[in-house]
């Protein structure tokens, strides 16, 4: 399970919170540190929609949210191995078609190869990402509250993590 400690931005629905989660020591180690910098911009924070099954959770409590690790790294496998596997796939694939078939260059064959079979990894990764969306199990969750807020909603947005 992994698990991250977040702020309460605002309630969504019912069921649905958006909090900031500040970066730890964890993303230093993350091969993926860089494109959370790229989306996030310089920013040290990162605002996540969880699902939040605590009624008594509000703006500016400090929250835990987890993820399953089974699900996370189904996640980050198509994210990241599937399109490398079908890119070289496609190389190969590509490669043989070209000197069997085609008599053209295999270069050639290679990068249409490739290029086919990373359409196809990112096709799948998509139809995959809108069936994950729907699944409770590849959503972060608030699993408990760490510190409640007891001031009001609208001076707890610019709430600071404690170290």
């Amino acid at each position: 399970m992994i698990r991250e400690r977040a702020v309460v931005q605002e309630l969504t629905a019912p069921d649905r919170a958006l909090v900031q989660v500040k970066r730890t020591e964890a993303c230093a180690g993350c091969a993926a540190r860089g494109m959370c910098h790229a989306l996030g911009g310089q920013s040290k924070d990162v605002v996540v929609e969880v699902l939040n099954d605590k009624t008594n959770v509000k703006p500016g409590d400090i929250v835990e949210i987890s993820i399953p690790s089974s699900s996370f790294l189904k996640s980050m496998s198509v994210i990241y191995m599937i399109p490398v596997m079908a890119l070289m796939a496609g190389l190969f694939i590509g490669i043989y078609i070209a000197k069997n078939f085609c008599h053209i260059d295999p270069s050639i064959g290679g990068l249409l190869g490739s290029v086919i079979g990373v359409s196809i990894a990112f096709a799948f990764a998509r139809w995959y990402d809108r069936k994950a969306h729907n699944k409770p199990e590849y959503w972060p969750k608030i699993t408990r509250v760490i510190e409640n807020n007891n001031e009001s909603a609208s001076s707890t947005i610019s709430r600071d993590f404690p170290e």
